[in-house]
């Protein structure tokens, strides 16, 4: 749904969706400068682009890499439920793979152009990866969801996988730290209905 300032439904559509749970039919879904939406289909392990009449024009099946999906949200759960999805500006996409541990960076064609996994960092181990977000200096900010006591909530990486930041606060956040919004992130333009 599009809701104007007043509260009016300006326009709308329905999403695809192939496993319906109300709980994880979409995560963190966005509007794109072009009015297209980038929703994260958690339960379908899917990354969707739809127009503005709702009509699919891009899709990503978040693979599992040879491995069975295992149930949970900690470090030891396997899957590829997509949590997050953002559109670089040279047109890549930056996927949160949820239980899938990880990042993956994604070409239009669908192509794996960069990746962060699991226990790829140094004394960091990822569990539910959520947010996901390209600062201005070119780094990512990772959400590190469901990790324990002992991980970092969020992770700021360079491109070359080195730590530069962390978060960690157990006490105030325990394991529901899902979504952060780093605040010197650019604006996007407002997309038109």
């Amino acid at each position: 749904l599009f809701v104007d300032k007043a509260g009016a439904i300006v326009r709308s559509f329905k999403l695809k969706v192939s496993h319906a749970d109300s709980h994880r039919d979409t995560r963190m879904a966005c509007v794109l400068p072009s009015g297209h939406v980038l929703v994260p289909h958690e339960g379908d392990g899917v990354v969707r682009e739809y127009d503005t009449a709702g009509v699919v024009v891009w899709e990503y099946a978040v693979p599992l890499f040879g491995r069975a999906p295992a149930g949970g949200h900690d470090q030891s759960g396997w899957g590829n439920q997509a949590f997050s999805a953002v559109r670089l500006p040279g047109g890549n996409t930056l996927i949160g793979t949820g239980n899938g541990h990880g990042v993956l960076e994604v070409n239009p064609k669908g192509e794996i152009v960069w990746q962060l996994s699991q226990n790829e960092l140094p004394g960091i181990h990822f569990a539910w990866v959520t947010m996901v977000a390209e600062l201005p200096s070119g780094n990512i900010l990772v959400g590190n969801c469901h990790a324990g006591p002992n991980e970092p909530q969020l992770v700021e990486v360079t491109r070359a996988k080195k730590v530069v930041w962390t978060y960690k606060n157990f006490d105030i956040f325990g394991n529901s730290l899902t979504n952060a919004v780093p605040w010197n992130l650019p604006v996007p333009p407002a997309a038109k209905p």
